[in-house]
């Protein structure tokens, strides 16, 4: 978004004191010399004519007076307004350049204004307000810090309790893992047991069997 043009507040004091000055002058001036021309038109039949034109001439030179006095009243006004900023545009200026200043993330600035008047306690309230914010800022910050601190130990025993239980599950792994052998090898015992025991049955179901027919045949 584009911004506007501004215009200097010391134009515009500087502008409206000028045009003022000129106006109320130019209209006192205007109003007299109509005045005088109204009066010398009344009274032009009862005056002597080298005395009229001396008025007349007179009343002519009368605007080079005005111009004089414009002037000199511009050289007033202008000393005026030098006055005016330096005791009170000139403070303001300050506070403004300490707000941009402020804004741009500066909070060490500090207005020293000495005018004993309303612009002296704004300063004041100003500095007030900066030092606030950058108490404010600091906290913020330590307590970011705190935080991040916080995290990273809360981070670290997390790490510190997933690793133990990883060494506890690769522990209880591996004696689940012994465990099984282990009943991998009893089982294979057993079954040969087993298969032994069938093939000692059949052994004595042989020898049974064989007893039998000797008997037999020596009966």
């Amino acid at each position: 978004m584009d911004r506007k043009n501004k215009i200097s507040i010391f134009l515009k004091v500087f502008g409206w004191i000028i045009f003022i000055s000129l106006f109320s002058n130019l209209l006192l001036s205007y109003t007299i010399y109509n005045g005088y021309k109204g009066f010398l038109w009344q009274v032009n039949s009862y005056l002597p004519k080298e005395l009229v034109f001396e008025i007349n001439l007179g009343l002519k030179r009368t605007w080079l007076v005005v111009a004089i006095f414009l002037l000199i009243t511009l050289i007033l006004n202008l000393v005026f307004v030098v006055v005016l900023i330096s005791g009170i545009l000139g403070p303001l200026k300050k506070i403004l350049d300490g707000i941009k200043e402020v804004g741009k993330g500066n909070l060490n600035i500090q207005l020293n204004i000495k005018t004993n008047d309303e612009l002296e306690t704004l300063a004041e309230g100003f500095n007030q307000m900066v030092q606030e914010i950058k108490k404010t800022k600091e906290a913020l910050e330590e307590e970011k810090s705190v935080l991040e601190i916080k995290v990273a130990a809360r981070t670290r025993a997390l790490k510190e309790l997933a690793d133990t239980l990883e060494l506890q599950v690769q522990e209880r792994t591996k004696e689940l893992r012994q465990r099984l052998e282990e009943l991998e090898k009893f089982h294979q015992l057993t079954v040969g047991r087993e298969l032994k025991m069938k093939e000692l049955k059949e052994e004595i179901e042989k020898l049974k069997e064989e007893l039998k027919k000797y008997k037999m045949e020596k009966g």
